[in-house]
């Protein structure tokens, strides 16, 4: 809404949480930006958000699509990773890679073969777009490693 005047931002633990008419607004705010710091560092790891612009007479705007962010511990060694939302942009294996701390590599499937992409490779060799509701499996080096998610 060009003309809004404040913003009233809902959070929940849970991905249909915020069809739940009864929530309160967690923050009230004039602010284009705005930090839920009430959720760093509290041990849980799923959050869903949903923004309503309000103009000055009071009026609502439609609301945003509810946004989620999700943390994912990842064990050193060998762990299962797939994507929780469905994500802001699409990234290559590759690009996870190089912005998740600690990763060896990604196995995936390729034509029928199990395939790795290793962290040394360039973009593009043994390379695919990550895709929700594929499974793929990420090696470490020997430190827990944890990374966040954030989409829809």
């Amino acid at each position: 809404m060009a003309e809004a005047s404040k913003y009233l931002i809902f959070r929940s633990g849970r991905r249909d949480g915020l069809h739940d008419l009864s929530l309160l607004p967690i923050a009230n705010t004039t602010e284009t930006y705005w930090i839920d710091s009430d959720v760093i560092g509290n041990g849980r790891s799923e959050y869903y958000y949903m923004v309503i612009p309000v103009d000055s007479s009071g009026g609502l705007g439609s609301s945003t699509y509810s946004v989620g962010i999700f943390t994912e511990e990842y064990q050193s060694g060998t762990d299962a990773f797939a994507l929780p939302l469905k994500l802001l942009e699409s990234h290559s294996l590759d690009w996870y890679c190089d912005n998740i701390p600690n990763v060896v590599g990604i196995v995936h499937l390729m034509k029928g073969y199990w395939r790795l992409h290793a962290i040394e490779m360039p973009e593009g060799v043994y390379d695919a777009i990550a895709t929700l509701a594929e499974g793929y499996q990420i090696s470490f080096n020997e430190t827990t490693t944890t990374f966040t998610f954030i989409g829809y």
